[in-house]
């Protein structure tokens, strides 16, 4: 396990995956340290389903996220990998109950606030959607992907000079970004 955590940090996912799987088929043998075994096993599927996700299988990811769900306390964080695969499948529904969960279990950040925000705004949640983003901003003002979704927000509501504001900010964070840079000459 601890090589494949390793392997992991080193971004080399495929043997991550290699070796984390070995460490699932050994026995935990009782020694000088104790070891929460649970938490072991949260941890080994839960970076199987990073380096899946990394790799580009995202059906493997979300099943090793799923096996992890019930393990440990820390498996608010793969409620929020859960969360993000189903932002990149479109299932915003989904998103929105695998992020509104992991917030209420340990797993409030900026990022899944984010997230959150986004998925609300793709089911027409506007309301919510603020709420969630304005939330995200509060706890890092340079959460690039909040500014620029509540930016967006903010344009579909015909609200210029906020939507400018926000598209503003997140441009001074990364000036290159052509995308901002785009939505922004569409609000001017």
């Amino acid at each position: 396990f601890c090589l494949g955590e390793a392997l992991f940090l080193k971004k080399d996912y495929p043997r991550t995956i290699e070796e984390i799987e070995k460490s699932l088929l050994l026995p935990v043998e009782v020694g000088l340290f104790p070891i929460n075994q649970q938490k072991l096993k949260y941890y080994q599927l839960y970076l199987l389903g990073q380096s899946f996700a990394e790799i580009g299988k995202a059906d493997r990811a979300e099943e090793m996220f799923r096996k992890s769900l019930t393990l440990h306390r820390d498996h608010y964080k793969s409620l929020q990998a859960l969360g993000l695969l189903a932002l990149q499948k479109s299932r915003f529904q989904e998103a929105i109950d695998f992020y509104e969960k992991a917030i209420a279990e340990g797993g409030r950040s900026d990022c899944s606030l984010a997230n959150l925000g986004l998925a609300y705004r793709k089911k027409g949640r506007q309301g919510d959607a603020e709420k969630a983003l304005l939330r995200s901003l509060e706890i890092n003002p340079e959460r690039q992907e909040a500014l620029a979704n509540l930016g967006h927000l903010y344009r579909e509501k015909k609200d210029y000079p906020r939507a400018s504001h926000c598209y503003e900010k997140a441009l001074n964070l990364q000036e290159s970004s052509l995308e901002i840079r785009l939505f922004l000459s569409d609000v001017y």
